[in-house]
């Protein structure tokens, strides 16, 4: 979904493998709130989605996605693709499908922290 490459990811990788646990907390907390901001994209609140369509593409914006080591142009362009959608439900599909995909990163990040490996939520859902 994102428009990254897994060359991205692998990169991201090396650099998560230079930082302390502390800095790597932090990371993991900013993906969070960027995790949440999409989310926000799809709420069936208009003030929520409202806010968060604001929020992206501001400074703030910019420096979250800094501290949390996501490309920022590339989120705010598929931020700006699902804002095109002319239907709310799929608008809101679009925002889970997003912010499920930078849990996931942020995940797989905190697995490489711990060296344990979590199961896909697909594998569960095959059980």
């Amino acid at each position: 979904m994102l428009k990254s490459s897994d060359q991205d990811f692998n990169d991201l990788g090396e650099i998560w493998s230079r930082l302390n646990h502390d800095d790597q907390d932090m990371v993991l907390m900013w993906r969070a709130v960027l995790t949440q901001a999409v989310r926000d994209l799809g709420s069936s609140d208009p003030d929520i989605a409202y806010d968060s369509v604001i929020w992206f593409g501001t400074p703030d914006y910019e420096t979250v996605c800094e501290l949390a080591l996501v490309n920022g142009d590339a989120l705010h362009q598929t931020v700006k693709d699902v804002l095109g959608m002319q239907s709310q439900l799929y608008r809101q599909k679009l925002s889970k499908d997003i912010a499920d995909q930078l849990r996931s990163q942020a995940m797989t990040l905190a697995d490489r922290m711990t060296g344990f490996e979590h199961d896909s939520e697909e594998d569960h859902s095959q059980t």
